[in-house]
């Protein structure tokens, strides 16, 4: 996650209880209905060129910080290059402040902008509750479309296909990586995990954490860091030792040897091996961004960054020589994992230019247009044709110089976990009461693991369709 805000403070701040939810739904499902079989050109025939569909405003809402990668100036050039060859087709950017308040309030009170960027984890969600719109219709008779989508990385594509309808576009996400300091593999004669290809693995991780760990050091130095997060830590272990959180029926199995071992692992890097900080250790290090400082301090020897940190950690003077590679294999499965906020540009169900939308959000495809994505976003293209040759690139994505190991990233990615009925912001405070309590040892990792589940079925159980 990235850009203003993060993935636990959206979903704090974003916190539609379930009854303003669905209530909110059944209000916008009264006209979007009628909207949705009122689509026009999509009903028979091929789609329509954009050049020759009706002149129109665009409404296009998206999230952004203030600095040089901000999203606006980005989206505005995307834009801008669909307005030069669309001339009759205007597209109004905004980057409303408090976006996912605003938007949930604009989707409420039918003043939604006919596209918008989604947050992956809400997507299925949202499209379910009647939100956004199905655009099947539409790949259906856009050819064009339909063969650029077949670029991107099949599981995005999978994950924004509900029911065998095309829910949104793909449009980015982020990659997550194991981060070592090159200094501290040198002094202990360690080989840089960039250069041990798949034989990097969890056995291996420990063992590299082992030596690095200088305890008796002023200040203390521990090995690794098992951070008490989800989409830059834990996740990432449950996926790659074949767990999930939520099943293809959406039923919570967090409860299984898989999950149980992977979550094991991380506690024991902390109660066990004592290689890692506990939670109350890292806010010694600073009071935030505490894997930044920490590494640049000389404090930690490997983290697990998403490539939003990636730009921070060569900041500051401090000179630390850093690099990158996958997060460690798991000795069960031999996979590697790498969890992704798969965020896609979507058509509100309340637009009353379907057609115009849906060639805006048409042409984020075009390998051009996601070809802007490495180099000024620093994120990975939907495109995995994209992704490889340039952002998995160092000369042409900059720095790390081990770049090229994210392709393994690359081709790993999962989704976030999500569910497609029950609000994120209603069972993610679940996941995190739970995690914190077996970090901190409070609980078992059995018990907690099963509580978990337990707690999780039973929310979801009011979600039954």
């Amino acid at each position: 996650m990235r850009r203003g805000i993060s993935t636990h403070a959206v979903h704090a701040v974003h916190a539609v209880t379930r009854r303003s939810f669905v209530a909110t739904s059944a209000a916008l499902l009264g006209g979007a209905a009628a909207a949705a079989c009122g689509a026009g050109g999509a009903a028979g025939g091929d789609a329509k060129p954009a050049a020759e569909l009706p002149p129109a405003k665009i409404g296009f809402w998206h999230w952004g910080t203030l600095g040089a990668d901000n999203y606006m100036p980005t989206f505005q050039e995307v834009s801008d290059k669909f307005m030069a060859t669309n001339p009759k087709l205007k597209v109004e950017n905004q980057m409303p402040s408090d976006y996912d308040n605003k938007l949930v309030v604009a989707l409420a009170s039918d003043t939604a902008p006919d596209v918008f960027l989604q947050r992956g984890p809400q997507a299925r969600q949202w499209f379910n509750a009647g939100t956004t719109r199905d655009v099947q219709a539409f790949i259906s008779k856009d050819k064009n479309a339909a063969n650029e989508l077949k670029s991107v990385i099949k599981i995005f594509t999978d994950y924004y296909t509900v029911n065998g309808k095309l829910i949104g576009v793909p449009w980015n996400y982020s990659t997550i990586a194991t981060v070592f300091n090159v200094d501290h593999l040198k002094e202990t004669g360690l080989t840089a995990p960039a250069q041990l290809g798949d034989r990097w693995d969890w056995n291996m991780a420990l063992e590299y954490a082992q030596k690095m760990t200088k305890k008796s050091a002023n200040p203390a130095r521990w090995g690794i860091f098992s951070e008490s997060t989800g989409e830059t830590g834990w996740f990432n272990w449950v996926a790659a030792n074949g767990g999930q959180f939520f099943d293809q029926n959406g039923k919570a199995v967090t409860n299984t040897p898989a999950a149980i071992e992977a979550t094991q692992w991380l506690v024991d890097l902390i109660h066990k091996h004592q290689l890692s900080p506990t939670r109350q250790e890292v806010g010694t290090i600073a009071s935030s961004n505490q894997k930044i400082v920490g590494m640049q301090q000389g404090r930690l020897s490997i983290t697990f960054n998403g490539d939003w940190n990636f730009k921070p950690l060569s900041e500051g003077g401090t000179g630390l020589n850093w690099d990158v590679s996958y997060i460690p294999r798991s000795p069960r499965t031999k996979k590697t994992a790498s969890i992704g906020n798969l965020r896609g540009l979507v058509v509100s169900q309340a637009t009353k230019v379907p057609e115009q939308a849906w060639a805006f959000v048409a042409s984020t495809l075009h390998r051009e247009i996601q070809e802007l994505i490495p180099p000024k976003l620093q994120e990975v293209p939907a495109r995995e044709d994209v992704a490889l040759a340039l952002y998995a690139d160092p000369a042409k994505a900059g720095p790390p110089a081990n770049r090229k190991a994210l392709a393994d990233a690359i081709k790993a990615v999962t989704p976030l976990p999500a569910h497609d009925h029950a609000p994120r912001a209603e069972w993610n405070p679940v996941i995190d009461k739970w995690r914190n309590d077996m970090w901190d040892n409070k609980v078992t990792v059995q018990e907690g693991m099963r509580q978990l589940q337990d707690e999780l079925q039973r929310l979801i159980d009011q979600y039954k369709k």
